[in-house]
């Protein structure tokens, strides 16, 4: 069987040439869109928490991105205590030889873990200077 020659001008060419147009014209639309994505500063109350999970969720939903780079701006949008916990979360793992958090359901899983609040709390009072004599004892 012989391969189908496509003339120059045919209607498949100017079809193929309108949908790259069309997925170009869209792409450079999402690339205009500007989000505003809160960061997660560590807060007690869950409800701050869900609703920043909520954020990052719909930004992932607008822009495709790979699950090594959801992991690294979701990452980038923690602040202060909530930082402060990942980065002894990511320490715990690489110690013990776990592999890294890698996808961003591995990060969320991580961020409502039933310890997150439980270290919070204890970041809380440690960078507020208000170390309690139990916490000095752990």
């Amino acid at each position: 069987m012989e391969p189908e020659i496509i003339e120059e001008g045919s209607d498949y060419q100017s079809t193929i040439r309108h949908r790259n147009r069309t997925e170009n014209d869209n792409d450079q639309l999402l690339r205009s869109i500007k989000f505003e994505i809160p960061s997660f500063e560590g807060s007690l109350n869950p409800k701050e928490y869900l609703e920043w999970e909520a954020a990052i969720d719909k930004y992932f939903q607008w822009f495709r991105l790979t699950e090594d780079r959801k992991v690294l701006f979701a990452k980038m949008k923690l602040s202060k205590q909530a930082r402060l916990y990942m980065e002894a979360v990511d320490n715990d793992n690489f110690q013990r030889n776990f592999t890294p958090i890698e996808t961003w359901n591995e990060l969320k899983r991580a961020l409502k873990g039933r310890n997150m609040f439980q270290e919070l709390i204890k970041i809380n009072c440690w960078t507020n200077g208000n170390v309690t004599h139990k916490e000095e004892n752990q």
